[in-house]
């Protein structure tokens, strides 16, 4: 396995678990994270506090189906159930 799938895994195993430190150790100062309709996130600082939202409900529950790397690029399927504390 190569570097870039070993550390997309270790990213989803420390954001389902909450693990702040660890998840912002996985990810590159320039992160982008985008829900198309939902949000866009750019940088740590604006991820960090994605990782542990007020609005849910304990940790969520990521499921992955399938992981592929080839060359610099991991694609994960698979998705994340949550609960949000309004229901």
């Amino acid at each position: 396995m190569h570097n870039n799938k070993k550390t997309v895994e270790a990213y989803m195993i420390a954001f389902e678990k909450g693990d702040r430190l660890k998840v912002l150790s996985c990810l590159a100062d320039n992160v982008v994270w985008i829900i198309p309709g939902v949000f866009h996130l750019e940088g740590k600082k604006e991820f960090e506090g994605e990782i542990r939202n007020d609005a849910f409900q304990g940790d969520p529950a990521i499921t992955v189906t399938r992981i592929t790397e080839e060359n610099d690029v991991v694609i994960a399927e698979g998705f994340v159930r949550t609960q949000k504390k309004s229901g």
